[in-house]
């Protein structure tokens, strides 16, 4: 079952595989949705466009961290059809009125002319109903975004990767269609978020006509325990996680910019740009392991030789993405910016050994996906961001662009990539144990009877 050709080992590769075929579409969407509306309707428009596209990232996790209880209990399936169900109608009643409420604040904004108050923009009733517009666009999105994480529980990650990745290509459609059409730039403006829509409405359409979802949606029988109490109790550290841990990446160019000068935020973001999308590869590619480790929860199948060879791989495409980060990183960074920002080699060296960090801490984070873990990583995470920050602002002061890359490696490394793979190895012995007694016990039972 772990092997490199069918099981989860191979949905680490393909997720990976997924998400470097799809950034290159969706940086040259990116590129021609820019040349589109710089070209037909100005750098002002391009601004509102790019705004309010950007306002759904404002959100950490559209489903407010609800997702992760919904991801667990599709990886239980065929089993356990009834907790699942419970746990996917409390899921999207919960979503489905956030969305409302959402959805009513836009429209409510965009009625009294508020929405160009809020962003800074000037003052326009066409651009209020337009950013309204897109913004309830991103409310209808919240209930459907559960289709990835069903998906992802089913272990249909790397489809789920391909589809999020067309997000920029919907909306380089729809763009077109309104330059063809010479659409007023308010329309264009109101459809910014369309690609959202598209792929969340594809993927959980997808997520619930699979064999294992109808078949649980078929069974009727309703479950009396409390899953509501276990869809907050593993919402909230997920929400803290995916605040916390993106802060940690996120921080370094405010804090260059405070402790450093304007030279330096260049020099780093220029070797950022090649960072962002390898560390990205590598993230997808272990989350395809969470359906793997929730499943063996399920079963009470022991993990320990899936962990360690998770671990192995996981270690191994970080080192691959932190070569090529090393090798190819400076040539595209240099057409980039066209040679002006002269970036040192040792900032790409440090920018490596963040993604050997987190693909290291992978394997780990999703074995860590239900409550305890889940609560074990929200403090890890918090203390990791608290530090890195300490640490960059000290860091940066001294060494400029390189210094908050370092601390980060060396805060990441120490308070949550170690801590973590401890605490899961400590886990991992302990249910073998576990396990061992009530074998031992069953065999006592049968022997006496």
């Amino acid at each position: 079952m772990n092997s490199i050709g069918n099981g989860p080992l191979a949905r680490i590769v393909k997720s990976a595989g997924a998400r470097a075929f799809v950034l290159p579409l969706s940086g040259g969407a990116a590129l021609l949705i820019t040349r589109l509306i710089t070209s037909e309707y100005g750098p002002e428009t391009y601004a509102v466009f790019s705004l309010a596209a950007a306002l759904p990232f404002l959100i950490p996790m559209m489903d407010l961290g609800i997702g992760s209880a919904v991801t667990n209990a599709a990886a239980g399936l065929p089993g356990y059809p009834d907790s699942f169900n419970s746990v996917l109608r409390k899921a999207q009643r919960i979503l489905m009125s956030v969305g409302a409420s959402l959805g009513a604040a836009s429209l409510a904004l965009g009625a009294f002319g508020l929405w160009t108050t809020v962003l800074n923009l000037e003052s326009s009733r066409e651009l209020n109903w337009s950013i309204a517009t897109a913004v309830l666009l991103i409310a209808v999105s919240v209930p459907l975004s559960l289709g990835a994480r069903i998906l992802l529980g089913i272990r249909r990650n790397a489809f789920v990767v391909l589809v999020q990745g067309a997000t920029s290509v919907v909306n380089l459609a729809a763009v077109t269609i309104l330059f063809v059409a010479r659409a007023e730039p308010a329309v264009l403006i109101a459809v910014s978020t369309v690609g959202v829509l598209a792929t969340n409405v594809l993927l959980n359409w997808v997520a619930l006509r699979s064999p294992a979802i109808r078949a649980a949606r078929a069974y009727k029988k309703s479950s009396k325990r409390g899953e509501n109490t276990a869809i907050w109790s593993t919402a909230v550290p997920m929400v803290v996680v995916s605040i916390a841990l993106p802060f940690t990446f996120q921080s370094d160019r405010i804090v260059l910019g405070w402790t450093s000068s304007l030279e330096q935020v260049a020099i780093y973001s220029g070797a950022a740009m090649v960072f962002l999308p390898v560390l990205s590869i590598v993230q997808v590619a272990g989350r395809s392991l969470w359906g793997d480790f929730a499943e063996a929860r399920h079963s009470g199948r022991d993990v320990s030789r899936l962990f360690n060879q998770a671990v192995l791989l996981s270690t191994f495409l970080g080192i691959g993405g932190a070569l090529g980060l090393i090798i190819v990183g400076p040539v595209i960074a240099r057409w980039a910016t066209s040679g002006i920002v002269d970036i040192p080699h040792s900032l790409y060296f440090a920018f490596a050994g963040v993604v050997i960090c987190q693909a290291i801490q992978q394997p780990a984070g999703m074995y860590l996906t239900d409550v305890s873990g889940l609560r074990f990583q929200a403090v890890t995470t918090v203390v990791t961001a608290i530090a890195s920050l300490v640490l960059s602002i000290y860091f940066a002061s001294k060494h400029g662009a390189i210094g908050p890359v370092l601390a980060t490696v060396v805060v990441l490394a120490f308070l949550h990539v170690v801590p973590c793979l401890l605490y899961s190895y400590r886990r991992i012995r302990n249910e073998g144990v576990r396990r061992s007694q009530l074998a031992a016990m069953s065999v006592s039972n049968g022997s006496v009877g």
